[in-house]
């Protein structure tokens, strides 16, 4: 259960405002719903099984409080992205983007790019449970997808999404500071 809540919320939170987010966010004036919709599920579910698979095939070879450091420096890294200046969609990035299938390859490639993979992936070698964490993983991208395809062009500034960033980034990195200290001991 701690796999679900650890990528549903990690997810969600961290791809507001990302490259995949604002990909996608930016393709939704430019293609009808149903062929972006059907991009980001095949992007997310690639990404998602990749990131679970990889990490439960870990859980089988790795053991001990080293996993606990991994999933840290997962959550570390996110903060720190998180942290990162965001940027809206460029047009020559949408312009590529004529169909489904040039959007899903669009999409993934941004999705692997951002934390949200790398958190499924600790969480899962974590736990041991890459089922649980791939279930978390899909339902948080697949909130923030709907965020990001029905919320409109000009309803968030850059500026006020890259805020939400920034707290959430904080958030994440003191959860990392905090869990590696416990993988070290120290709590």
């Amino acid at each position: 259960m701690d796999a679900i809540m650890i990528c549903l919320l990690a997810s969600a939170i961290g791809a507001i405002g990302g490259r995949w987010w604002m990909l996608a966010h930016g393709m939704a004036g430019r293609l009808p719903a149903v062929q972006l919709g059907s991009a980001l599920a095949v992007s997310t579910l690639v990404a998602v099984a990749a990131s679970a698979i990889f990490g439960g095939q870990m859980a089988l070879q790795i053991r001990g409080p080293g996993m606990l450091l991994f999933l840290a420096l997962a959550i570390l890294s996110a903060g720190a992205g998180l942290c990162w200046p965001t940027k809206a969609a460029s047009d020559k990035m949408l312009a590529g983007a004529k169909g489904p299938v040039t959007a899903t390859i669009l999409l993934l490639a941004a999705l692997i790019g951002d934390s949200a993979p790398f958190i499924i992936l600790a969480t899962a070698a974590r736990t041991g449970d890459a089922a649980l964490a791939g279930f978390g993983g899909v339902a948080g991208l697949g909130a923030s997808a709907l965020a990001a395809m029905m919320m409109p062009p000009g309803l968030l500034s850059v500026k006020a999404i890259q805020r939400i960033r920034w707290v959430a980034g904080v958030l994440f990195l003191l959860i990392g500071l905090i869990v590696a200290l416990s993988a070290l001991g120290r709590l």
